[in-house]
């Protein structure tokens, strides 16, 4: 998945928990899924999105989304073309602006000149200086918004993954720590709903990497808060952990009986949950509010 690639991502390779946090502007889908959402949206001009989306160049996607934007706005949520025009939308809009490629050569239209050309569409993006790119400030479409009121369309539930993805996190852990809470208590119900649907064995793989994360912090080793670490204690997490550990261990099972291919890096969580008692240090759904 094309995701989680904002702003506050935070990589952090030592034993403490910790995992990146981002918000849903930030989060994409893949190039196909995206092409699929812009196809079955039929705007006036759906060829010229389409092109714009596989393009992904954020002077391309400008030059079609004035219209799109319109047709978003004239279509009452309660119509069928609603989800699909949303989340082509949403993928649309580009993350960041900067230096793009286009055949190897950098295209000559600057940031700058784009953040400006946005803003005629109330797109705003705001610059951060340590990566040199202007990021996005404004969305025009409610990502969390369209995976919680259109469930019934394939597009409400793709978004429902997204969302899900990034622990349903509204950006810099103001949620709290415990993401893997809020994606067991959605993923459950979602998956009670709709066992085979287009997405149900992402949100499956994504529950089950929820309930590791729950027995990994329950195995970390203990933080007083010393140097730049902040404080933390798998006292709190102890409590489950063990029938966390067996949920995630059939949800993993599940989901390599039908993904038995391409399941190489899902098998070592498997075996690495499986084998190690101390837990395997890999905190998808925890977000450390201190970093």
């Amino acid at each position: 998945m094309r995701n989680v690639i904002g702003l506050w991502i935070l990589v952090l390779a030592c034993s403490a928990p910790a995992w990146c946090v981002d918000e849903p502007s930030f989060t994409r889908a893949d190039a196909a899924t995206e092409v699929l959402a812009c196809q079955q949206a039929h705007f006036a001009e759906s060829d010229q999105v389409v092109e714009a989306m596989k393009s992904r160049r954020a002077a391309d996607a400008f030059r079609v989304l004035g219209g799109a934007l319109r047709e978003l706005h004239n279509t009452p949520e309660t119509a069928a073309l609603y989800s699909a025009r949303a989340f082509c939308i949403h993928e649309l809009v580009p993350n960041s602006l900067g230096r793009q490629r286009t055949r190897g050569e950098y295209i000559s239209k600057h940031p700058l000149d784009l953040v400006t050309a946005f803003r005629q569409l109330r797109i705003e993006y705001f610059y951060y200086d340590p990566a040199a790119q202007w990021f996005i400030r404004t969305d025009p479409v409610d990502l969390r918004e369209l995976a919680e009121k259109h469930l019934d369309s394939r597009w409400g539930r793709e978004a429902f993954l997204l969302m899900t993805q990034i622990g349903w996190s509204q950006g810099d852990c103001v949620e709290g720590t415990d993401q893997f809470r809020e994606v067991i208590k959605r993923g459950e119900g979602f998956l009670k709903r709709y066992r085979r649907s287009e997405v149900s064995a992402r949100v499956r793989l994504e529950l089950a990497n929820a309930y590791a994360t729950w027995w990994n912090l329950s195995r970390a080793d203990p933080n007083p808060g010393d140097g730049d670490l902040p404080p933390f204690s798998p006292e709190p997490y102890q409590l489950g952990a063990e029938a966390a550990k067996e949920k995630a261990i059939e949800l993993y099972r599940q989901f390599l009986a039908a993904h038995v291919a391409s399941s190489i890096h899902v098998s070592d969580r498997l075996q690495k949950l499986q084998e190690d008692p101390k837990g395997s240090k890999t905190y998808d759904y925890y977000c450390n509010e201190d970093e």
